[in-house]
C-alpha cells in the first residue's frame, strides 16, 4: 500500500475517536475560516472525499466542514441527518451527470455559488424541513443583473426543499424578469430582508408570455414575506407578480408590489383556499389582487330529475368530478342561474347544495348544471393600494369574482382610479370589486377609502358587491373630491341577497349607485339593510328590483348636485327600471325610518316607480319618522320633501318635513299615479306651495 493513502486510511479511521475526543487546536487546523465547535471535523479536498468522510462518522452527532476548494462528487450522496454540512468560504461543490444530492441534516454557507451542475441532470435536495437556504449558492446575483441565471437560481434553491422550508433573500435586486418561478414543492416560505427586491417579467416562451414573478400550480402551503415585488416588463403579461392555482395555505406578509401602471394582474388566484395577506403594499397595478375559480376546470351535467323550489338536493347526470369543494350553477326556468356551495355528493348523481331554489322559481329535466372551484377563505387585512397617478384603463385594487369567504379589514385604499383613456366602461377604477362571476359571503370593514386625485372618469369604485350572497360593508371611511362613486355599484347582477351597509363614513361629492338598473341582468335582489351610516355630499339611487329594502337610522347631510352634468340633488331615490327588464323590474316591502335628510334640492326621498299595466312596480312601502329639511340653494321646480309615484299599499307617517332658510321646497309630499296610502301624522312647513299634492290616484287615506 502506498504511503500517503495508509495515511488517509489512518486519518479516516481516527475521525470517530477525534469527534468524541474534541480533540481539536488552532495548529491542527489547515482552514479556519469557519470557527470549529466540539463534535466537528473539516475536511480537505486533496485529502479525502465527502462519501468517505461521511462512512466514517457513521452515527456521531457532527459538524463536518468542507474546506476551501472544490469538492467533485461523481455519484449519488446522502448525508444523513446526524450530520450538519458546512461549506467553509471558498468551498464549492461540482455535480456529476445524473448525480443527486441529498441533505437530510442541516446546511449552511456563506452567500455565494457552492453548487454547479455538470448538466440539467444534477439535483441538490434538502430534507430539513428548518432549512434556510441561500439562493446564492446556485448562482443568484442581487444587484441587479442576470435575470436569467437569477431566476433559475432562486427556483433551484426553493425546488431543493423536499420537505418545506425557507428560502432566504438578502438585501438587494434581483432580476427574475424573464419568466417565471416554478415552484414545484409543497410548504415553501421565501423570506427576505428590510430590502429585498425581486423584479419581474415575461419571458421569451409561449407561456412565460404571460407569467412572471411566482408560478405555484397544485402546492400545499406558501409564504412570501418582506418582499418587495416590482414588474419592469416592457410588454404586456397577465400576472406581474405571481400566479397560484389550485393551492392552500398561502401566506403574504410585509410584501410590497409595485405594478409600474401595466396592465394585468398583481398577483392571480386561481381556486385557491386559506390565504391570508396582511401587512403589504401594493401600488400602480392594474388588477392588483384577482380571485379566480380554478380554470382548468370546466364540468358540465344535466338534471336527470326536476328540481322545485325551496329545493336543496337535486339528481344529476354526472357528479363524479365533484366534492364539497366546488360550487355550482343551475340553470332556473327564468333563464337566470342559481348558484350555491356544494355541501354533499352522493351516489346516483346526487347533490346536495347549501342555498335552496329560491321561491317561483324551478329547474326542468334536462337543465344545465356547471360547476366550478373558487378561491376560499381569504383574510386581506392591514393593507395599503394606491395609484399614485389616474391608471391607464381599469384598475382594481381587489378583483373577486369566484371566491366564498372573503373578508377585506383594516385596509387603505387610495385612489384606485382610471384616467378614461379606453372605453369609459372599461376603465371604471375599483378598490373592491366582487362581481363577473359568483361569491359567498364578502365582508368589507373598517377600511378607508379615499380618492384625492382628480380622474375623468365618472364610474370610480369604493365597493362593488354583485352576484353575490351575504355582504357586510360595514365601519369604513370613504371620500372622494370629484366624480360618480358607485357605493356599492352593480354591475351584471343576477344575484345580491342579505346584504348589509352599516356605521359606514361616506363623503364622495357624487352619487352612490346603489343597483344601477341599466346594466343588471333579470336577476333577484333580496334583503338589504342600509342603517346607521352618515352620508355627506352626495346622492344615494336604487334602481331595478329589490325585495325587503331597510333604509333606516341614517344621516344624509348635503345632497351632490353638478349643474354642468345636470345632475339632480336627491336625497335617497330608489326607481324600478322600465328599460333593461321592465317585467321583472319592482321594490316589495320598502322601509324607510328614523333617517335625517337635509341640504338637497330636488327630492329628500323620492320612489318613482313604473306602470306595469295597472301593477304598479313598488308595492308595500313604509316611509316613517323621517326628518327631511330642504337646505339646498338650487331653484328647483320639482322640489318636494317625499316623492312617490307609481307605487301603491304604503304609509307615510310621523315625518318632520320643513324648509331651511335657504330651502326650496315646493311641496312636503308629493304623490302621482298612487294607490292604497295612508298618510297621517306628519309635520310639515315652510312649503313654497302645498303642504301634500296628490295627482292622480286613489285610495289616499290622509288624517
Amino acid at each position: 500500500m502506498k504511503k500517503d493513502e495508509m495515511t488517509k486510511n489512518i486519518l479516516l479511521s481516527l475521525i470517530p475517536a477525534i469527534i468524541s475526543l474534541n480533540f481539536f487546536c488552532s495548529g491542527c487546523q489547515k482552514d479556519n475560516s469557519k470557527k470549529q465547535a466540539p463534535g466537528s471535523v473539516t475536511i480537505y479536498p486533496e485529502e479525502t472525499s465527502i462519501h468517505e468522510a461521511i462512512a466514517s462518522i457513521q452515527n456521531t452527532e457532527t459538524e463536518l466542514h468542507l474546506a476551501k476548494g472544490e469538492w467533485i462528487v461523481s455519484s449519488n450522496l446522502i448525508v444523513p441527518s446526524n450530520i450538519s454540512l458546512i461549506f467553509n468560504t471558498g468551498s464549492f461543490m461540482t455535480l456529476g451527470e445524473e448525480v443527486q444530492f441529498v441533505v437530510n441534516g442541516t446546511l449552511s454557507a456563506d452567500p455565494e455559488k457552492i453548487f454547479y451542475y455538470a448538466d440539467e441532470t444534477s439535483s441538490v435536495s434538502v430534507a430539513d424541513n428548518g432549512a434556510i437556504l441561500s439562493p446564492e449558492w446556485w448562482g443568484a446575483y442581487s444587484d441587479g443583473t442576470h435575470p436569467n441565471e437569477t431566476r433559475k437560481a432562486i427556483e433551484a434553491a426553493i425546488n431543493s426543499l423536499t420537505n418545506g422550508g425557507t428560502v432566504f433573500l438578502k438585501n438587494g435586486t434581483y432580476n427574475a424578469s424573464l419568466g417565471y418561478i416554478n415552484i414545484l414543492t409543497d410548504d415553501i416560505k421565501v423570506e427576505g430582508s428590510s430590502e429585498t427586491i425581486i423584479q419581474t417579467g415575461c419571458g421569451p416562451d409561449e407561456q412565460e408570455k404571460y407569467y412572471s414573478g411566482f408560478f405555484v400550480v397544485n402546492r400545499h402551503g406558501f409564504s412570501l414575506k418582506n418582499i418587495t415585488i416590482i414588474n419592469i416588463a416592457e410588454e404586456h403579461d397577465v400576472c406581474l407578480g405571481g400566479y397560484l392555482k389550485n393551492t392552500d395555505h398561502i401566506h403574504l406578509d410585509h410584501i410590497k408590489f409595485n405594478g409600474n401602471q401595466r396592465h394585468g394582474y398583481g398577483l392571480w388566484f386561481s381556486g385557491c383556499s386559506d390565504i391570508i395577506i396582511q401587512n403589504s403594499e401594493f401600488i400602480d397595478g392594474g388588477n392588483m389582487l384577482y380571485f379566480y375559480k380554478q380554470d382548468d376546470f370546466e364540468f358540465s351535467t344535466s338534471l336527470t330529475s326536476a328540481a322545485e323550489a325551496g329545493s336543496s338536493r337535486f339528481y344529476v347526470a354526472d357528479n363524479s368530478p365533484l366534492t364539497d369543494s366546488f360550487d355550482v350553477l343551475v340553470r332556473l326556468d327564468d333563464g337566470v342561474n342559481h348558484a350555491s356551495k356544494i355541501t354533499q355528493v352522493g351516489e346516483d348523481g346526487m347533490i346536495d347544495i347549501f342555498y335552496p331554489i329560491p321561491e317561483g322559481l324551478n329547474a326542468q329535466i334536462g337543465a344545465e348544471v356547471s360547476a366550478f372551484k373558487p378561491c376560499r377563505d381569504v383574510l386581506i387585512e392591514n393593507c395599503y393600494f394606491e395609484n399614485t397617478e389616474p391608471f391607464t384603463g381599469c384598475s382594481v385594487a381587489v378583483y373577486i369574482q369566484f371566491a366564498d369567504n372573503v373578508i377585506v379589514r383594516s385596509c387603505d385604499f387610495r385612489n384606485c382610479v382610471s384616467d378614461g383613456t379606453l372605453d369609459p366602461f372599461a376603465t371604471m377604477g375599483n378598490a373592491v370589486y366582487s362581481s363577473d362571476g359568483w361569491n359567498d359571503t364578502l365582508v368589507v370593514e373598517n377600511n378607508t377609502f379615499i380618492n384625492n386625485i382628480p380622474s375623468p372618469v365618472k364610474y370610480n369604485t369604493f365597493v362593488v358587491a354583485g352576484n353575490s350572497y351575504n355582504c357586510t360593508v360595514t365601519d369604513n371611511y370613504m371620500y372622494s373630491i370629484d366624480g360618480v362613486t358607485y357605493t356599492p355599484g352593480l354591475f351584471e347582477v343576477e344575484y345580491l341577497e342579505n346584504f348589509t351597509f352599516t356605521r359606514n363614513t361616506v363623503d364622495v361629492n357624487g352619487l352612490i349607485y346603489l343597483n344601477p338598473g341599466g346594466f343588471s341582468k333579470n336577476g333577484r335582489i333580496r334583503k338589504w339593510s342600509i342603517y346607521n351610516n352618515a352620508f355627506t355630499n352626495c346622492s344615494l339611487i336604487s334602481f331595478t328590483h329589490n325585495i325587503d329594502f331597510s333604509f333606516f337610522n341614517n344621516t344624509l347631510n348635503g345632497s351632490f348636485y353638478d349643474p354642468t352634468r345636470g345632475d339632480a340633488a336627491l336625497g335617497l331615490a330608489l326607481a324600478s327600471d322600465p328599460i333593461s327588464t321592465p317585467e321583472k323590474s319592482y321594490f316589495t316591502s320598502v322601509d324607510i325610518s328614523n333617517n335625517r335628510i337635509e341640504g338637497f334640492g330636488y327630492n329628500g326621498i323620492a320612489i318613482f316607480g313604473t306602470d306595469l299595466s295597472n301593477n304598479l312596480s313598488i308595492n308595500n312601502i313604509s316611509i316613517t319618522d323621517n326628518t327631511l329639511i330642504d337646505g339646498n340653494s338650487t331653484d328647483n321646480p320639482s322640489t318636494n320633501g317625499i316623492s312617490l309615484t307609481h307605487c301603491k299599499n304604503g304609509i307615510i307617517s310621523g315625518n318632520t318635513i320643513k324648509n331651511a332658510a335657504t330651502g326650496h321646497m315646493r311641496n312636503g309630499i308629493f304623490m302621482q299615479y298612487a294607490g292604497d296610502f295612508e298618510i297621517s301624522e306628519n309635520l310639515i312647513s315652510g312649503m313654497e306651495e302645498n303642504q301634500c299634492l296628490i295627482l292622480d290616484s286613489e285610495d289616499i287615506i290622509q288624517q
